[in-house]
């Protein structure tokens, strides 16, 4: 047999093919090297941009600035901020227990103060708040017993002054569901109060066994001496009006709890809360 023939073995590679194996992988790793750099880069400017979202978002919605009630200021059953608050479980918040008429007893009673009293009168509980707003807002929300006369009722007062110069405007709602807002100037001990205005509340709930909410806003607009007068019964608005009053003081206003009594027979009011709000400063 013969020999098998011999070939010659394969050149070795060419400087040119080698070459141009080393120059890719190097473009290769060069562009790995630029996607990495560019999303980094994506990264550091989506977290400024998540950093910075939430400030321009604040800047867009501005706080509204307070200020005072004017006379055409919206005005809820929630406008002012509150100053002081009165749920009656604690018996030693303040209010008067002790009787200054024979036809009157107050008392502290699980959680809620009771105003017993009979009498064709009102009578005044102060609020224990002794700051004075010059726009004040003033809350009750009471029941009156089963057997109340339909004349007799609660409600609150705004006052301001004192002796002749005292002004005192007073909103009551009674159980056959009339309210009104009155007027008084010098001591309420000897005066009679005007009514300004009045009205019903219709089929709405009236005082009675059922809580019932009042609050009256006494709000001193910037000549001292015209009042803005806005009634609440249950979150509804019931009248806005104003009032001037030449004696007016420069002074602000307190609040007192009143029990309109009767002469048809005793009436027995429990508070449930008392609320005073300070409009002066806040606004709506």
């Amino acid at each position: 047999m013969y020999p098998p023939p011999a070939y010659p073995p394969p050149p070795p590679p060419g400087p040119g093919r080698a070459g141009n194996q080393n120059e890719g992988l190097i473009i290769i790793a060069v562009l790995i090297a630029i996607l990495i750099v560019a999303v980094g880069s994506l990264g550091v400017l989506l977290v400024l941009i998540a950093h910075r979202a939430p400030a321009r978002s604040a800047s867009a919605t501005p706080k509204p600035s307070p200020g005072p009630v004017s006379r055409t200021t919206q005005l809820t059953a929630s406008s002012g901020d509150v100053v002081f608050m009165d749920d009656f479980h604690n018996p030693a918040t303040g209010w008067n227990t002790v009787s200054g008429a024979a036809d009157v007893t107050y008392a502290y009673s699980n959680g809620t103060y009771v105003v017993v009293a009979k009498g064709n009168y009102n009578y005044y509980s102060p609020a224990p708040y002794y700051l004075r707003p010059q726009q004040i807002g003033a809350s009750i929300t009471a029941t009156l017993d089963a057997r109340a006369p339909s004349d007799a009722g609660f409600g609150i007062d705004c006052d301001r002054g004192a002796a002749e110069s005292l002004v005192t405007y007073e909103f009551t709602a009674d159980a056959d569901g009339r309210w009104s807002v009155e007027r008084a100037i010098g001591d309420t001990a000897s005066t009679i109060p005007m009514t300004l205005v009045g009205g019903s509340l219709g089929s709405a709930p009236a005082p009675g066994t059922i809580p019932v909410t009042l609050i009256g806003i006494c709000a001193t607009q910037p000549d001292g001496q015209t009042t803005r007068l806005v009634f609440f019964i249950d979150g509804k608005k019931v009248t806005d009006i104003t009032d001037n009053t030449a004696t007016s003081s420069g002074r602000g206003w307190a609040a007192d709890l009143v029990t309109s009594a009767s002469d048809s027979g005793p009436v027995t009011v429990t508070v449930s809360r008392f609320e005073l709000r300070d409009l002066s400063r806040s606004g709506p």
